[in-house]
């Protein structure tokens, strides 16, 4: 019985001697590796994503330039003398459904949105018109943030665009109803619309 013991004692020093000594010899390569990989993170983090996110806005800012010319357009539905967002997709075939969703709606039906949700209203900086679809009842349009030069393109329903702003009685109402559903004043600053240089 004492000598299986002693045979398993001898055999796990034995596996134990191997591996540190596998250790040993490659201790160097393993460091090597460890700062390699550290190496590339860094240069990843700290110079290709940051070169990449400036090359992009500048992208952003040309295109604002090439369409300083186009429309400017706001999105907003009034309901019942209220102001709210209007829904919008960013694909042309979704906004096969979103025509299909207002058409039913003002019909007087109550259709189920089978469209992913998004919602918007202008207040602020206006979108720009791209163009229209064939019989001009959906709006192609682009959402530049010039704060941090991203940008989202979508597609809106033709009676959700108008060419100025609300009365200013309709922005206060609708402000007051945000600020007691959501604590604050609402706006459509979500960076996450705009790409990655506005993360």
């Amino acid at each position: 019985m004492d000598s299986l013991k002693q045979k398993n004692i001898r055999m796990r020093r034995l596996k134990l001697m191997k591996m540190v000594n596998s250790i040993k010899k490659y201790w160097k390569l393993l460091v090597l590796i460890f700062v390699v990989f550290h190496f590339v993170a860094y240069f990843a983090v700290y110079i290709v994503w940051p070169f990449t996110i400036n090359h992009k806005k500048e992208e952003v800012k040309k295109m604002y330039t090439s369409l300083k010319n186009n429309e400017r357009i706001y999105c907003y539905i009034i309901n019942d003398g209220s102001l709210s967002p209007a829904y919008y997709v960013n694909d042309s075939i979704s906004s096969i459904d979103l025509l299909n969703f207002y058409k039913q709606v003002e019909n007087g039906k109550n259709p189920p949105i089978v469209f992913k949700i998004q919602m918007l209203l202008t207040l602020g900086e206006p979108l720009i018109l791209l163009g229209y679809n064939k019989d001009s009842s959906i709006v192609e349009f682009v959402d530049i943030n010039t704060r941090c030069w991203g940008y989202e393109k979508g597609y809106l329903y033709i009676n959700s665009v108008h060419k100025s702003l609300p009365n200013d009685s309709l922005i206060l109402d609708y402000e007051n109803r945000s600020k007691i559903m959501y604590g604050k004043s609402k706006d459509n600053f979500h960076s996450s619309r705009y790409g990655s240089q506005c993360d």
